[in-house]
């Protein structure tokens, strides 16, 4: 195999998002499923050697994850002339290793290219390097993409992670993304009113939603993302609600 890949034996098409999880929590370094709004599969064409007949075998070598951005200004962080509607989230990437070292940006421009098609009303893609690994988007800026860093938005002076709803030694950190997804602001002090004013007669109490937690944990029903499968809750949320209960009676 040339040390470039041979992109007339890479194609992309849509693949069943069930696929491409599969995929992601095996291969990709967080191990973690994420939003999805459209998924494409990477397929190498193994083509066979015959005196008889000839054909390929195709080989799922990859794939690429796209979803809707939860930034509340991913829009207008690149154009005042944008909203979110116009962005679309490259939130997954991973390809088997051994297909040549363009791979990845050859790939990224083929999903450009199928994005136009299935959703035109996309006008912009963003992505997040994760420099806590290392990742400084440098497969995205050599495929085109533009770094924004702290210039234009202000992510780099932002935490990873914001809050914790559970105090020590229990932490669970909310990425600061998904804070404003949940309770549109970034405020400290904004955020400490908001959940003060939800616990009030709709929490049930520590005991209970640690015997709740406790039951959903060893649960056959509770999926890789934690939430059920008969009702589609998300379980660390459902089990500390005042007036709930288990589709299954278990609680």
């Amino acid at each position: 195999m040339s040390e470039y890949c041979d992109t007339s034996l890479i194609y992309l098409q849509s693949v069943n998002k069930n696929v491409a999880k599969t995929l992601i929590e095996k291969n990709h370094y967080t191990h973690k499923w994420t939003l999805c709004t459209i998924a494409y599969g990477i397929y190498y064409k193994d083509y066979i050697e015959s005196s008889f007949f000839g054909g390929y075998n195709s080989k799922l070598i990859g794939v690429l994850v796209y979803g809707q951005s939860v930034g509340r200004s991913a829009g207008t962080s690149i154009s005042p002339l944008l909203n979110n509607d116009n962005v679309m989230e490259l939130t997954r990437l991973w390809i088997e290793d051994g297909y040549g070292k363009n791979i990845e940006s050859y790939c990224i421009a083929e999903s450009f290219r199928l994005l136009n098609v299935d959703f035109p009303n996309i006008k912009c893609v963003l992505s997040y390097a994760d420099n806590e690994v290392g990742h400084a988007g440098t497969i995205y800026q050599a495929t085109g993409f533009l770094y924004q860093g702290d210039i234009y938005v202000d992510l780099a002076k932002m935490p990873n992670y914001s809050i914790s709803l559970n105090g020590p030694p229990n932490y669970d950190w909310i990425h600061s993304r998904s804070v404003y997804s949940r309770w549109k602001t970034h405020s400290v002090d904004k955020l400490k009113e908001r959940l003060a004013s939800a616990r009030q007669g709709i929490l049930a109490d520590q005991e209970t939603a640690v015997k709740r937690i406790t039951i959903c944990n060893t649960c056959d029903q509770l999926t890789s993302l934690r939430n059920c499968r008969k009702c589609g809750c998300f379980v660390d949320a459902k089990t500390k609600l005042l007036d709930t209960s288990c589709p299954l009676n278990k609680w």
